[in-house]
């Protein structure tokens, strides 16, 4: 508030000097030198009394106070006032896209998203992991079954027919569509050219091996129940709850699903089974991270 005083100060001393300057300039008498100086404390206070009573100090104070580096949704509702001013910044877009996801707000960065893609298609710059991140924003807010993010996810395999995150998606859609040979085919695909060393290959290998013994049957494979798998997963872990590899497993399930409710419980859950545990909370709290 004190800068925002001096600044005002300095405004009205010279507006009241201003208006002075005609006694000086006409080499006034005394008693109009008096004069001069009344003129200018009215002017003063005027204005000052002026600004406090009918002007916002408030927020002239808080132009003064920068964001804080931990204050996230700040800076995101920051971006989002001045991409209003560069509605053709593709970088901005990009990061409010981002940066809504990252906050669980799906919807919304899938609308910014999908306004990035749009620019980049624009200037010739279509980007692979727009396609992807825009997709998985629309399984999180329009369920696993959209048929915007399979369209999302077919867009990326077009730019790259090897993109991870759109191949595991269409896998998951897949399976969850009854098409199991069509999923263990993406799957597999996908666990062929995955890293040794990435996080999320044994999650990858349960799931084809899940789809393989619901495809088990007489000869004819049948659509496997991934809400049953997933539920005596969880009964499993109430058993087991120092199961590290089990945990990581059912938060990865939730995610997939979209069930946020179930998935936020079910860290709690974890987190408390290893709660002196450092590494082990790490590897949970890495469970819920999109492919890379």
């Amino acid at each position: 508030m004190m800068y925002v005083v001096l600044i005002f100060t300095c405004l009205c001393a010279f507006a009241a000097a201003f208006a002075v300057l005609p006694f000086v300039a006409a080499r006034a008498l005394p008693a109009r030198l008096g004069a001069g100086a009344l003129t200018a404390a009215v002017v003063f206070l005027i204005g000052l009394g002026s600004y406090f009573a009918l002007g916002q100090p408030a927020l002239a104070v808080k132009s003064f106070e920068p964001l804080r580096n931990d204050d996230f949704p700040g800076l995101i509702a920051t971006l989002a006032e001045r991409i209003r001013e560069r509605p053709d910044d593709l970088s901005g877009w990009m990061l409010l896209g981002r940066g809504y996801v990252s906050m669980g707000q799906n919807a919304e960065g899938a609308k910014a998203l999908a306004r990035a893609i749009e620019l980049a298609q624009a200037q010739g710059k279509p980007s692979v992991a727009l396609d992807s991140d825009y997709g998985e924003a629309l399984m999180q807010s329009e369920g696993p079954g959209s048929t915007n993010a399979e369209g999302a996810f077919h867009q990326a395999l077009i730019l790259d027919p090897k993109e991870p995150k759109a191949r595991y998606y269409l896998g998951a859609i897949a399976a969850m569509r009854g098409k199991t040979q069509d999923a263990i085919g993406l799957w597999q695909g996908l666990l062929a050219d995955a890293p040794t060393d990435a996080p999320w290959r044994q999650n990858l290998v349960d799931q084809i091996a899940a789809l393989n013994a619901a495809a088990v049957g007489a000869g004819k494979a049948q659509a496997p129940d991934v809400q049953a798998m997933v539920a005596g997963l969880a009964a499993r872990l109430k058993d087991n709850p120092h199961d590290l590899e089990g945990w990581q497993r059912l938060l990865r399930a939730y995610t997939v699903l979209g069930d946020h409710g179930k998935a936020s419980q079910a860290m709690k859950d974890a987190l408390a089974a290893f709660p002196n545990d450092a590494k082990a909370r790490a590897a949970l709290e890495a469970s819920t991270q999109p492919l890379k």
